[in-house]
């Protein structure tokens, strides 16, 4: 069968702010050419997209503005 290695980006189920991205190696794919997230992996966090390879998160929504807020004198 054939496996795929994703980057997954979520939220944690419970409140939070920032985003975080995870790496998923040697997923299942399904039939229809979908990767197999498994169950564990899902449970508790918001996922808000799903990335073939590997990806690095440079920033992510808010990031700049709070760094230009911890510069102010």
């Amino acid at each position: 069968m054939a496996t795929q290695t994703i980057t997954v980006l979520y939220y944690p189920a419970e409140l939070a702010i920032k985003p975080i991205a995870e790496v998923l190696y040697n997923l299942e794919v399904g039939v229809g050419g979908r990767v197999i997230i498994p169950i564990e992996f899902k449970a508790d966090k918001i996922i808000v997209a799903v990335f073939k390879g590997e990806a690095e998160l440079l920033n992510v929504l808010g990031d700049r503005v709070a760094s230009e807020f911890n510069n102010v004198a």
